[in-house]
């Protein structure tokens, strides 16, 4: 450390005082007490008590000694209703709308009282003033105007002087209406605040900023002697408010009070620095007892720009060859927390005593937490619920997100796999809460209140009771874990094994208490809850709640946000996050008190948070040894502005390192399988047996198709996970329309017109047949096939259910695809026939595809049909499946990735295993000609099966009667052949290529490509 810490020098001062034990110090916060306390400890050189520690807020407890409390923000809010009802009456609303814009009010309320402001002189009439501009009002401020007021905000007039003597000064009914309404409630907000003061009174309750009001005037009526110490020593302050000032005031006009200022350093004396003009016109009005060391000059300053949040927090202890208390890690970004907690390195801390090697103390958002987003997916699911008769139904979506919540899966693991396997079974969208019956903590969650009940006080009580019994119930399971991973650690255990889910608890504990502050609140002050506006209370008290971590100042390494450095003085500072937004922090101030008023009246503005920054980060490097600042580059961010003012304004040379992310992706795996016999077992399951089915119609006997065949060209691995061990590959059911929900729908309706019954089929259709199934049956048919395939209703229900939310919206696209496909049919036909040999029939035949390689293989065609001497092939598509290639190797070339002619391979395929099965029959009927199609319904005109490049290609054509003679089928079947018998002469092992397809393979978790 370069200089003497400046609390070593306020200890030095007193710490031969005889009066030490009588003395109070004050201080901004709990650690630069502790520190203070401790620089005392080893001066003194007798036996004494130790002083009185305080921070502002317990002076002010200690002046004013009655029995009121401070509201809790629930409390507050309730309250501020109550007045906001009272004066605007009928044109109040419903207190859901109030919520956001009542929290701004009390916010508003409280820094009136902190800054001992006048309300009624604040609340004047904005109509008598000349220059108020809309665009004060900040975005999330205007989104609540608009939400609660029902009006509109135009932005492109925001910055005109809408208030100007009452009158709109720009045009328009709509916008006098703005003005109108607002007006009329600033015109009650000094009436409101009035009336509000006396609720609170009314229930024995106040403010912090009524409090320090309060304080101020019984501190001007206290003598020296009735506050009980010999002197009141106040160290370290920054910025005061108005109150704050009155009682330094009042205090050194007692003459019992001393004064310490940190800002003897180089930027406070620099002109540029709006930070310090505060705080030295203070040091000029309250004198310090003497003057503390001078620190002439910055320490090192490096900047690690990384591209990448989290890379900062891996970086953050890079250097550090021991755990010492001189050593801090700044974090103006709350969220890194976690981050850095994951992140501490094992050399360094290693598997006992985390505890006392690194210190935490800051405030951490509960809405950051697992259980308030767990509490958020949760109220979600409740707004959706409806009422189906006499039960609730929850939506499958909003169920499976609070089943595959972290914190659930972790202390419910057993419980959770048995309800999915249950609603899977079900196959249901809607999910009644009988599912849940059985699991008890799962039954909490889901029972819902109704609109009569959520006016009850009870009622609603007994629902946070739910809540809380489901938050205890889970403390409870994760100790259990920490309890059972704590049985189980070895010598090897990371130090953060355990941290996380110990952390969990008390954020749960938290939580806990937060639901009791609204049970208490709803008690204290009444319920004036409607709608959904319960649920949205959760979420309110989780985003105000900190989690407090407190520790002692001299063990371990120092986590910290940048209030908390106030008074401290480190040797090795590491500042996360030094990136412009966030050092400094933007200061948008969620106010309906226009900033200049803010500022004439002494209220806190952003010119003064701006400069209460400035002088935090400045006195914090100033004392430093040396200084790291670490910057975020990705997404274009820029480093923060303070270290430009080091290099232009202080002439301080920054060292720039610009670092790559450093990010390492598990291990890919080699997974090869080269057993014989294993082979053997899969050469005679696809070779051997006989085919057909069983008496309980199951196959007798596995075949291949030409989607397996395509999956083992692409991966033979992913071939050997789903069809030889048997790991599904289904996608999840979702309750958005997938691709193959889609193709479903399509072929289905596109075969209620050519197959419309099994006993009664119609053969041949004409133009005429299709022009009339488009005009009269489409729609129905389509509509009844959404209904049962997407929306899952039964049959009887299917035909007459309308379509809503996305399955009216995809309507429209279903129906064109089904048209074109039908219109490329009529232009096909044109004045003749098209007859339908089969649609959607079943085949399973040997396969034979060389004279050594002969497979069990099954398949179903879309669509065969006769037009003339032709036989067609079809197959819908409504994907972008490639409809043309020059070479059957093509075919077989997993590395074109995505671009396979997949689809042609199968078409193929199925032409050769028809002609094998019915090629004989074709031949009676005098068909000269089998051709594949591919139905593109995207593209249309890229329907087909065609060979050659873009400009010179035909479509595929084989003739019936000279059909194993084609130079092309023998080609196909070669390869084909070869490619099959490598199931059980070659390894089955991941594709070599890592290709597009394993962005969307289930399998990547066990080859973690």
């Amino acid at each position: 450390m370069r200089k003497t810490p400046f609390l070593a020098q306020v200890a030095k001062h007193y710490a031969d005082c005889e009066q030490l034990a009588d003395m109070a110090f004050v201080l901004p916060n709990r650690r630069s007490s502790q520190q203070l306390e401790r620089y005392l400890k080893a001066l003194l050189k007798r036996t004494t008590l130790m002083p009185r520690m305080m921070k502002m807020d317990d002076l002010v407890d200690h002046i004013v000694r009655d029995s009121k409390v401070i509201a809790s923000p629930i409390e507050a809010l309730f309250l501020a209703y109550q007045s906001y009802k009272e004066k605007l009456g009928d044109s109040a609303g419903e207190f859901d709308k109030f919520a956001f814009w009542g929290q701004l009010i009390v916010n508003d309320f409280n820094d009136i009282d902190m800054c001992m402001v006048d309300a009624k002189q604040l609340y004047i009439n904005l109509r008598d003033l000349k220059d108020i501009k809309a665009n004060y009002i900040d975005e999330d401020v205007q989104e609540a105007i608009k939400r609660i007021l029902s009006i509109h905000i135009d932005k492109q007039h925001g910055s005109e002087e809408m208030w100007r003597n009452g009158a709109s000064a720009v045009a328009g009914e709509q916008e006098k209406e703005i003005q109108k309404k607002y007006l009329t409630l600033w015109d009650k907000l000094a009436e409101i605040y009035e009336d509000f003061e006396q609720r609170l009174s009314g229930n024995n309750l106040t403010t912090q900023g009524k409090r320090y009001r309060q304080a101020v005037e019984e501190l001007r009526n206290t003598s020296a002697e009735e506050l009980g110490f010999s002197r009141i020593v106040l160290v370290g302050h920054s910025m005061l408010t108005k109150s704050e000032h009155a009682l330094f005031k009042a205090l050194n006009d007692k003459g019992i009070s001393d004064f310490w200022w940190d800002n003897a350093f180089t930027a406070a004396s620099s002109v540029n620095n709006p930070g310090y003009t505060a705080i030295n016109a203070l040091a000029q009005e309250f004198k310090s007892p003497v003057e503390i060391e001078q620190i002439t000059e910055f320490p090192a300053v490096t900047l690690q720009s990384i591209p990448s949040s989290i890379g900062m927090a891996k970086c953050a202890f890079e250097g550090i060859e021991e755990v010492s208390s001189t050593t801090s890690i700044i974090l103006p970004d709350e969220t890194l927390l976690e981050p850095i907690l994951n992140s501490l390195p094992a050399q360094l801390f290693g598997t006992e005593g985390i505890d006392k090697k690194i210190n935490i103390t800051m405030g951490y958002s509960l809405r950051r937490s697992n259980i308030a987003t767990l509490m958020r997916l949760v109220t979600v699911a409740h707004k959706h619920a409806t009422r189906s008769g006499d039960r609730w139904m929850y939506y499958r979506e909003d169920v499976r997100d609070i089943l595959s919540h972290p914190i659930i899966k972790l202390a419910y693991t057993n419980e959770v796999l048995a309800i999915s396997n249950l609603i899977e079974s079900q196959n249901e969208y809607n999910i009644p809460e009988s599912t849940f019956e059985s699991y008890e903590p799962f039954k909490l969650l889901f029972t819902t209140l109704n609109n009569s009940q959520l006016n009850d006080k009870e009622q609603v009580k007994k629902f946070i009771n739910n809540l809380e019994k489901f938050c205890r119930g889970l403390y409870d399971k994760i100790e259990q874990k920490v309890d059972k991973k704590h049985d189980q650690e070895t010598e090897n255990s990371r130090p953060d094994d355990s941290h996380r889910v110990s952390l969990q608890r008390a954020f749960i504990d938290q939580y806990i208490g937060a639901l009791n502050q609204l049970r208490l609140a709803i008690d204290h002050v009444g319920l004036p809850v409607q709608g959904v506006t319960v649920f949205h209370l959760f979420d309110r008290l989780s985003a105000t709640a900190l989690i407090p971590f407190g520790g002692k100042s001299g063990e371990g390494i120092q986590v910290m946000g940048m209030l908390e450095t106030r008074c401290l003085d480190f040797e090795d500072v590491r500042i996360l996050s030094a990136t412009e937004g966030t050092l400094p922090q933007n200061s948008i101030r969620q106010t309906l008190i226009p900033d200049r008023f803010r500022a004439a009246f002494g209220m806190p503005c952003i010119e003064s948070e701006d400069a209460t920054q400035v002088y935090n980060f400045y006195r914090l490097i100033s004392r430093a040894g040396k200084v790291t600042l670490y910057h975020d580059s990705s997404s274009n961010n820029e480093p923060s502005r303070y270290v430009e003012q080091l290099q232009k304004v202080y002439a301080q040379d920054v060292e720039i390192v610009k670092r790559t992310a450093n990010v390492t992706n598990m291990t890919q795996l080699e997974i090869q399988i080269d057993n014989d016999d294993f082979k053997k077992a899969i050469k005679k399951k696809y070779t051997e047996g006989e085919l057909g089915r069983n008496a309980d119609n199951k196959k007798k006997t596995p075949c291949l198709s030409a989607s397996s065949i395509n999956e083992f060209i692409n991966c033979p691995l992913k071939f050997f996970f789903h069809h030889i061990k048997g790991l599904s590959d289904d996608n999840d059911a979702s309750d958005f329309m997938d691709s193959a929900q889609f193709g479903t729908i399509v072929h289905d309706t596109l075969q209620d017109l050519y197959y419309p019954d099994v006993e009664n089929r119609q053969r041949e259709f004409g133009k005429e047949d299709i022009e009339n199934f488009i005009k009269n049956h489409l729609k129905d048919r389509l509509t009844f096939n959404i209904n049962k395939t997407f929306v899952r209703l039964p049959e009887e229900q299917c035909a007459t259910h309308p379509l809503s939310g996305q399955a009216f919206i995809l309507y429209e696209t279903l129906e064109t695809y089904v048209k074109r496909a039908l219109e490329k049919d009529m232009e096909v036909i044109g004045d003749g026939k098209l007859e339908v040999l089969e649609c959607e029939e079943s085949h399973e035949l040997k396969l034979k595809l060389s004279d050594d390689v002969t497979i069990n293989f099954t398949f179903k065609i879309d669509r065969v049909d006769r037009i003339g001497s032709t036989v067609r092939i079809i197959d819908y598509k409504t994907g972008a499946d490639v409809t043309r290639f020059r070479n059957i190797e093509d075919l077989f070339d997993r590395d074109k990735k995505d671009r396979r002619a997949k689809a042609i391979l199968q078409l193929l395929l199925y032409t050769v295993a028809y002609m094998r099965h019915k090629g004989e029959n074709l031949r009676e009927l005098g068909v000269e000609t089998i051709e594949p199609h591919i139905y593109k319904l995207r593209e249309m005109a890229e329907s087909g099966v065609k060979r050659g490049d873009k400009r010179n290609c035909l479509q595929v054509a084989f003739n019936v009667s000279d059909f194993e003679n084609n130079q092309l089928i023998k080609d196909f079947l070669g390869l084909m052949a070869s490619t099959i018998e490598k199931l059980w002469t070659g390894s089955i092992a991941q594709s070599e290529v890592a290709d597009y397809p394993c962005k969307y393979c289930h399998y990547t978790d066990f080859c973690r490509r």
